[in-house]
């Protein structure tokens, strides 16, 4: 315990303690002044800057409780001291289920958080789609008013199409009418010179000429007022037909917009109803956490009654006061990180995971270590993704499912198939997965196959 405690260039116990993005403590005078001569970490040789340095809060109340105990040592019987481990198992659980409280507490407010986001963003979408349902509702009458009237235009043009059919054959009687007449006429000249018929005779027919040519031109001028308004009448049907065109156009992008607010809204119900599960879920965990805390906190009280009268001071273990702070504050660099993993922004999301673990070192928390290797497989850094899940089996849960499966991927991308086929087969021992199995399947033919 004490090595543990001493800092890896002096020697001495830890003073101020701060700690790298590599998981080592350092006392900040020395490493400070390591760093002004170099740009590598005492102990990986990796690349390590003034910036890279945070407070370890919690090994520095663990430097300064342990060097108290070792100031003022307790010689006590062998029965005495059973009772003092006894003490400290129960007060250790104590602390530990309160740890595990805090980190569910600031995982639900969190996903809280997270579900009114949420909620917010299906009213706006809620706000969206009614909206665009009022303007389909304008659009579908406009398209019906436009519909009305085309078929008005087009029964005008209908109406004027059978007059001018009509005034077309009365042209081609009159037409034919003043030719017969015509040649009456010449007939009638010709026999007038030969004394047969008189002026009166000629007379008639040049009069019954007349009247046609009269009534024929009529007709003309009828037939080119009728083309007139068939034209106008044609010119407006097509501005008609644009504006119906159009108006299809927009109500046509608008459904489909309409469809992908749908699917989006479909999408958001399923994230929401999610989310509430596992608020349930984090509410139960709690609930029952508080009581496993009471029910401890009862044997702790009751333990110190009895330490009082062989301990002028209990044994008393780190401070829960001294890292909440941080525990919630990791949870929230935590939440930063699977956002920036969202967008795609792999190396700042690594940097919030390892703030997350940072923070609470020497506390470990799986999670973080699991969402800092998804980063770390994605960049193709898969040794570093190795390491984390391999820390998660040697620390929290040697089987651990998601760090087994995790571990079985990164080394079939590195192609050491053997080791990829035996975290598969572990990880399926855990939990049966349909998409595992196929895996490990497709691991166990390559295996064999070299």
């Amino acid at each position: 315990m004490e090595e543990l405690l001493k800092d890896p260039i002096t020697m001495d116990f830890l003073e101020n303690a701060v700690v790298t993005p590599y998981g080592h403590s350092y006392s900040e005078k020395s490493i400070k002044e390591w760093l002004q001569s170099r740009s590598f970490c005492p102990l990986t040789q990796k690349p390590l800057s003034m910036r890279d340095l945070f407070p370890n809060f919690v090994v520095r109340q663990v430097v300064i409780e342990y060097l108290k105990k070792k100031e003022h040592p307790q010689d006590f019987p062998a029965l005495i001291k059973d009772f003092v481990e006894k003490f400290n198992t129960i007060q250790k659980a104590l602390f530990d289920t309160s740890v595990k409280l805090e980190f569910l507490k600031a995982e639900l407010d969190a996903k809280v958080k997270t579900l009114q986001n949420l909620s917010q963003s299906k009213t706006e979408m809620g706000e969206n789609l009614e909206d665009i349902s009022v303007k389909l509702g304008y659009f579908l009458e406009y398209k019906s008013l436009l519909q009305k009237q085309l078929e008005v235009n087009d029964k005008n043009l209908s109406t004027l199409t059978e007059k001018e059919n009509s005034l077309l054959e009365r042209e081609a009687e009159f037409r034919k009418s003043m030719q017969a007449l015509e040649e009456d006429y010449r007939g009638l000249i010709q026999r007038q010179q030969k004394g047969e018929v008189g002026n009166q005779d000629l007379f008639r027919i040049k009069k019954s000429l007349s009247k046609v040519e009269e009534d024929l031109k009529d007709v003309t001028t009828n037939l080119a007022s009728i083309s007139e308004q068939k034209n106008m009448i044609v010119e407006k049907g097509e501005a008609i037909r644009r504006k119906k065109d159009k108006n299809d156009k927009d109500s046509d992008l608008l459904l489909e917009r309409r469809t992908q607010l749908l699917i989006l809204q479909k999408e958001f119900y399923k994230e929401e109803s999610g989310a509430s599960r596992e608020i349930a879920e984090r509410k139960k965990e709690i609930v029952k956490l508080e009581e496993e805390c009471k029910n401890l906190e009862k044997q702790v009280a009751e333990a110190k009654m009895q330490m009082t009268k062989l301990l002028k001071e209990p044994n008393e273990w780190i401070p829960l006061a001294n890292i909440r702070t941080n525990i919630i504050i990791a949870i929230e660099c935590k939440e930063n990180g699977n956002e920036l993993l969202r967008q795609g922004k792999y190396e700042e999301a690594v940097t919030k995971f390892s703030e997350s673990i940072l923070m609470i070192a020497p506390l470990s928390y799986e999670e973080f270590y699991l969402c800092r290797s998804i980063c770390y497989r994605l960049m193709k850094q898969y040794q570093s993704s190795i390491e984390d899940c391999e820390h998660i089996l040697k620390t929290h849960d040697p089987n651990h499912f998601k760090a087994l499966k995790r571990l079985a991927k990164n080394y079939m991308d590195i192609k050491d198939y053997e080791n990829a086929y035996r975290y598969s087969v572990r990880a399926l021992k855990q939990k049966y997965d349909k998409r595992m199995m196929e895996f490990t399947e497709a691991l166990k033919e390559r295996v064999e196959q070299s």
